[in-house]
């Protein structure tokens, strides 16, 4: 870490996991592995000023994953997206299919930037 800055944006995002339900599936990237992943040459990953968040539309009930309504899963990411942009963040929102013990669900995306990079204080 750099700097207060950088305490201050991990916070915001560490409440919106908690609050919202969210997982934090990528943030920081060494260049070699962005390269890997097929991520852009100056991702904002690179300087941790970017994070992706997913929320997976399932739920445990007794024991097994089953499928959660996709509208409250939807709603989740929608209202973290509303607070991070309340906070000077922009992104957006989306999902890819995934498939579980045989089952297909829905995984919503949430992909977050800072409006400016992070600067080292002096």
């Amino acid at each position: 870490m750099k700097n207060k800055h950088q305490l201050t944006f991990i916070g915001d995002v560490m409440f919106v996991c908690e609050h919202h339900g969210l997982s934090v599936s990528s943030w920081y990237r060494h260049p070699a592995h962005n390269a890997v992943v097929g991520g852009h040459p100056k991702s904002r990953h690179l300087t941790w000023d970017a994070f992706d968040l997913v929320k997976p539309a399932v739920e445990l009930k007794k024991g097994q994953l089953v499928p959660m309504e996709a509208k409250r899963a939807r709603s989740a990411v929608e209202a973290a997206m509303t607070f991070l942009r309340g906070c000077g963040y922009y992104g957006y929102t989306g999902h890819h299919e995934r498939k579980v013990n045989g089952k297909r669900f829905r995984v919503y995306t949430l992909h977050v930037q800072r409006q400016a990079p992070c600067k080292e204080t002096r």
